[in-house]
């Protein structure tokens, strides 16, 4: 009887012992997930300063995204001008400057892909957003010479890539 008891009380026992581990094992990952998105609403906020160009009206933004290495790219349509006309702002928040405010931006459209580029002084940027294998939207931005044929840096997005098209687009 005492056999039966005790054998009984450890199975018991193992038995909350497998709960409180797993138990704590989510909580761990939870708490892990809720650190990334931390990090990625820091980084969004670190990013989101208001420019030259915000100051001017309010637009309409086509493309945002944020890079890892404190990079925001902004296109977008002015609602004071014409429709059609696209402007760029890239703000480095490390560097706290602006690569281009307010600058006109061609579209250049490929399957799958959309890129919008800016020429500020001796630089191109090229802020690209495509649709990758997995149907994710994605987004990079290149800098190039003056020329476009030797690349600077390259920087892909963080997190969100927000691509808004007009239905004439």
């Amino acid at each position: 009887m005492l056999t039966k008891k005790s054998i009984f009380f450890f199975l018991a026992f193992l038995g909350i012992l497998s709960i409180c581990t797993s138990a704590k094992a989510e909580f761990g990952s939870e708490s892990t997930a809720s650190q990334e998105q931390v990090e990625k609403e820091v980084l969004a906020q670190a990013n989101a300063k208001v420019t030259s160009c915000d100051k001017q009206d309010k637009s309409d933004t086509t493309l945002l995204f944020n890079t890892n290495n404190g990079k925001t790219v902004r296109v977008f349509r002015t609602r004071n001008t014409s429709p059609q006309q696209l402007l760029m702002n890239i703000y480095d928040s490390k560097n706290r400057k602006e690569l281009a405010a307010c600058s006109p931006a061609a579209r250049l459209t490929q399957p799958n892909q959309i890129t919008y580029n800016t020429k500020v002084q001796n630089t191109i940027y090229y802020a690209t957003v495509l649709i990758n294998k997995q149907s994710k939207i994605e987004g990079s931005i290149i800098a190039t010479d003056q020329n476009g044929k030797r690349r600077l840096w390259t920087e892909p997005a963080a997190g969100e890539v927000t691509l808004k098209l007009r239905i004439s687009d």
